[in-house]
Parts: structure tokens; sequence; C-alpha cells
């Protein structure tokens, strides 16, 4: 679909909720805010138990293109998501989550660059302002993925790490959505198999999401606890045995640490994540930062080992 000068397609933009009463505003601002005004906004409240559709249900009386589609119980990111783009309109999804801001040229940038015959676009994904020294060391931590700091446009393929969140429905569609029965990597599952498709995507670095990550031990540990159980799921399936290396990574090196009294050798254990440590340091330029970031790296994968195997289990 290559779009004429003149045209202006419309964009839904589709928002998953389950309890994001603390965001949900600040991020459907953020897209009613855009430079771009031919856009719906469609938020998918699944099952959410706070004030989030209250807030939501507020906003469609104000904003005729708020779309509000509820359910009473909870289901998947996936399931959210599917269901958005039923209820969508646009020829063009983007993804958004309820808890990242969009920069005003996010929508923009991505009909810009459909427009020049791509079927999807990758956002920058950067750090809304930590307000804690949690958040400021998941944010030196993002300080060294080549898609935070660059500033380079890039075609991508299915070797590229990078997700695809945006694209033409129709090509959506013809990959039969998300997978929902893939439990926290089933954007990555559309991601692959968007490029197996032959649909061809870019890296836009000027489509920037402000995304607000765990500020506190207790998100960082629930976090954690989900990506174990996704990678449990991948597990049983058959797949994702390389999504352990960290985790196992974790456990040799908290068991190196009696072992290095006994002999030094085993300190050798811990050269990898020195290595990491100082390339976060010297990215980020908070010394703080890098440290607790490598006391969570430690932390989180522990969390994740843990619970891949209790969720093995069930």
């Amino acid at each position: 679909m290559v779009m004429g000068k003149n045209s202006k397609p419309l964009v839904s933009v589709i928002i998953p909720a389950h309890n994001e009463e603390a965001h949900i505003l600040e991020t459907i601002k953020s897209i009613l805010s855009q430079t771009y005004k031919h856009l719906e906004i469609v938020v998918v409240d699944d099952g959410s138990t706070d004030q989030t559709r209250k807030i939501v249900v507020g906003l469609t009386k104000k904003h005729h293109n708020i779309k509000l589609v509820a359910f009473s119980s909870g289901h998947s990111a996936a399931f959210a998501r599917n269901n958005g783009v039923h209820a969508a309109k646009g020829e063009i999804v983007i993804f958004q989550d309820a808890d990242c801001i969009a920069d005003k040229k996010v929508v923009d940038s991505v009909v810009a660059n459909i427009s020049k015959g791509y079927d999807g676009v990758a956002s920058r994904t950067l750090n809304a302002k930590p307000r804690t020294i949690i958040g400021r060391a998941i944010q030196a931590q993002r300080s060294i993925r080549w898609e935070t700091v660059t500033e380079m446009r890039k075609e991508l393929n299915a070797d590229s790490g990078i997700l695809v969140a945006n694209m033409k429905k129709k090509c959506f569609t013809s990959l039969g959505g998300f997978n929902e029965k893939i439990f926290y990597f089933e954007d990555e599952d559309l991601t692959k198999r968007f490029f197996a498709k032959g649909y061809k995507a870019i890296y836009e670095p000027n489509s920037k999401e402000y995304h607000y990550d765990p500020d506190t031990i207790s998100e960082t540990i629930k976090q954690s606890k989900s990506f174990g159980k996704g990678i449990a799921w991948l597990l049983k399936q058959g797949k994702g045995y390389k999504k352990l290396l960290l985790p196992l990574y974790s456990l040799v090196l908290l068991a190196a640490i009696p072992l290095s009294f006994v002999n030094p050798i085993f300190v050798l254990v811990f050269v990898p994540l020195i290595i990491v440590f100082l390339k976060v340091l010297f990215n980020s330029h908070d010394l703080l930062a890098s440290v607790v970031f490598a006391l969570l790296f430690v932390l989180r994968n522990l969390v994740k080992l843990y619970s891949v195997a209790t969720n093995l289990l069930i």
C-alpha cells in the first residue's frame, strides 16, 4: 500500500489495559496530542479492577475518536490486542502499551514510513523519567541497547532483535494476529511471523516511546516472574532454550561466591558481568545506577529461573 501525498489513512492506536490507572490517562493524552490527527484510539480494558475503565469512559465522553472495548475478566495482552484490532477501522494499527508515553510525532513517523512502501515500523523505546534508583538502574541497562542509542533509520529482518509494533492492518490480519496461547513473548512471535511472511519493516528512531519501567523491587520481581512464566511456556513447546542462558549464568554466579573463598579461580565467573557493568557505566555515566543494575541482573534472573521451574511443574 503506497499512499498518495494527499491521502490521510486512518490510524488505529490499540491500547490493552489491565489495572493501569497510574498511567492510562497520560498514555491516552499522548496519543490525543499527536501531530497526526486522523486517528482513533481503541482501549481494551481486560478485566481491570481499579479505576482504569472509569478513566477511559470519562475520556470517551469528551473525545469522539476514543473507543472502549471492555471485558469483565482478564485474559492476556495478546487477547486484548487482537480484540482491539477487531474493533478498529484504521488501515494502519499501532500497538501502544498502557504504560508507554508516545512522542507527539510517533503516528506521523509511522505513516510516513508506511507511505514509502514498508509494511511495518519499529519504534524507539526509551525510559520515562525514573523516579527511584531501581528505575535509574533499568534506564542504565537500556542504554547499551542499540535501538535506544542509535539515531539512524535501519531496515530490519528477523535477526535484528527488535519488535515490529506498528503495521498495516491487512498484514496483521494475514498473520492471524497474536497467538493467544503464548504468554509474554506473543509480540516476539508475531515479529518472527511478520518477516517469515516476507513483509518489510524499518526501525524509525524518531518514533519515540517512553516506557515506565518497574521502579520498585516488588514490581521488578513481578515482571521477572512473568518473564519466567513466558520462558516456561516456550520450553513446553520445545523452544526458548537460549532464554535460559542468563538465568542459569546468574545461578552459577551465586554458587561462585562461596567457592571463590576456596579457590580464587572461581572469580573468573564474574568477568562477563563485570564487562557488562563497565559497558553500562560507560554509556549511562551513572555509577550508583550501574552498581544497582549488576545486583538487579542477578536478582531478576534468579527470580526468572524460579518462575520457570515452578511453571514447568504446572
